[in-house]
């Protein structure tokens, strides 16, 4: 199994992505949108003892539906980052099936 430190390591990168994500969305809504909406989240992701990437897709578009539109170089870069992943989880899906023990094959998908 995992270890307690091994949990935290990721833990100063999920502090700075949060306070990236209250900072963007505070920009254009109120501090009460921006509460519920990260206790909305905080809500959906705790309990999960599995923390798979579906679980992150609703509140980052609802993050990026909710902060100021991206322009130039901003949008340009989360049009690319975007396409890295899809690109990246397209592969997965397509290169690397697992066998199940009974011999059936099968895919990842999200």
């Amino acid at each position: 199994g995992r270890g307690l430190a091994n949990r935290l390591t990721l833990a100063p990168v999920y502090a700075a992505c949060l306070l990236w994500a209250w900072t963007k969305v505070r920009r254009s809504q109120g501090f009460l949108a921006c509460l519920g909406l990260f206790l909305c989240v905080a809500a959906a992701l705790c309990p999960a003892e599995l923390l798979e990437f579906r679980y992150f897709v609703v509140p980052h578009f609802l993050c990026a539906l909710l902060a100021e539109p991206a322009t130039g170089w901003g949008a340009a870069s989360t049009a690319a980052c975007n396409l890295a992943v899809c690109a990246v989880l397209e592969a997965v899906f397509l290169y690397k099936p697992f066998v199940w023990p009974d011999g059936t094959t099968a895919r990842f998908m999200w």
